[in-house]
């Protein structure tokens, strides 16, 4: 039942550790100083799902990140990062959902997917006080 959900997940973590993924890191820190302190790419999404730490900064990176996905800075590693650093709430809210009647587990993969790129693609961050 969790199949697409769990392809998506390996997808992306594949993704996230090529060596086009830390390139593109290398110029999205150039852009982003948020992200400058990380060696590479999975070690962004270390610190995004790790428990604790500190909420602000945390806020901070995942809004540099949607920053670069609306301007299209490096958007494929900016999504990937943004998927996998909110993979907890994500797969909260897929588990919470799946639990519906009549819900389908592949069309709840492609509705999450599609909802979580629209609300960050016209995510107004000056007005959001926190992001995740």
């Amino acid at each position: 039942m969790l199949t697409r959900w769990k392809t998506l997940h390996t997808s992306l973590s594949r993704f996230v550790r090529t060596l086009g993924a830390d390139l593109a890191l290398l110029e999205l820190k150039a852009l982003r100083p948020a992200l400058v302190r990380f060696s590479d790419s999975q070690a962004v999404v270390d610190y995004l799902t790790s428990p604790g730490g500190n909420l602000d900064d945390k806020d901070q990176i995942l809004a540099a990140l949607i920053s670069s996905v609306q301007r299209r800075e490096h958007h494929e590693l900016a999504s990937a990062l943004l998927w996998l650093g909110m993979w907890p709430a994500l797969s909260a809210i897929y588990r919470r959902q799946l639990r519906w009647p009549g819900v389908h587990a592949d069309e709840l993969v492609s509705e999450v997917g599609e909802a979580f790129a629209v609300r960050i693609e016209r995510l107004d961050l000056d007005a959001v006080h926190r992001v995740a």
